[in-house]
């Protein structure tokens, strides 16, 4: 009979030290959750101060830049199509989060096709070959890499009144402050791109 009452009382400590590790883990998740914490874009850098965060288009800045643009000159012709990707990792395992855009691109020159991106990476790890990030109203950052030479530049890519957008690329500024290309392999090719254009918005 003692040992029976023994085995009762244990199984009702360790019935209630289940429930309460379940509970325990329970209010983990749940402020785990929690604990991200989401700036706006507009959200300067230095007030981002959690640790973890996602910095969200929660006023759909992106609507007015995601979509197609297309700058022509003659047979000549530019066009880029720019995707929104929510909620991506700055890095793989980060806990820092962007709403991203990336995009594609397809450059004809004198009626040929000189380059062309077909697919759009829909993350920082896939290294897209069009990266745009938000500046400020109306400007954002823009970063393209020219699939002919392997080179890239940066610049901005400026949203007009009328439908257009300017679009301005330099090399990028290096560790010395000074714009200098970058170097890719050993294919010696400058950079084939447009790097000063007007592009209007088809879609």
């Amino acid at each position: 009979m003692v040992q029976l009452m023994k085995r009762i009382v244990i199984k009702i400590i360790y019935m209630k030290s289940q429930r309460m590790f379940l509970k325990i883990l329970m209010m983990m998740v749940f402020f785990g959750c929690k604990a991200q914490t989401i700036y706006s874009l507009e959200t300067e850098p230095e007030n981002r101060t959690a640790d973890s965060y996602y910095v969200k288009d929660t006023n759909n800045i992106h609507d007015q830049i995601v979509g197609v643009w297309r700058w022509e000159s003659g047979n000549s012709s530019f066009e880029i199509t720019l995707q929104e990707f929510e909620q991506n990792p700055l890095y793989s395992g980060s806990i820092i989060y962007w709403d991203d855009i990336f995009g594609k691109y397809k450059f004809i020159e004198d009626g040929s096709i000189m380059a062309e991106v077909t697919t759009i990476a829909n993350s920082i790890q896939d290294q897209p070959k069009i990266y745009v990030g938000y500046k400020s109203a109306n400007t954002f950052h823009i970063q393209i890499t020219d699939v002919i030479s392997e080179k890239y530049k940066v610049g901005e890519f400026i949203l007009n009144s009328n439908g257009t957008a300017t679009m301005t690329l330099q090399d990028p500024i290096g560790s010395s402050g000074v714009r200098t290309p970058n170097d890719p392999p050993t294919n010696n090719l400058g950079f084939q791109l447009p790097t000063n254009i007007t592009l209007t918005k088809i879609n």
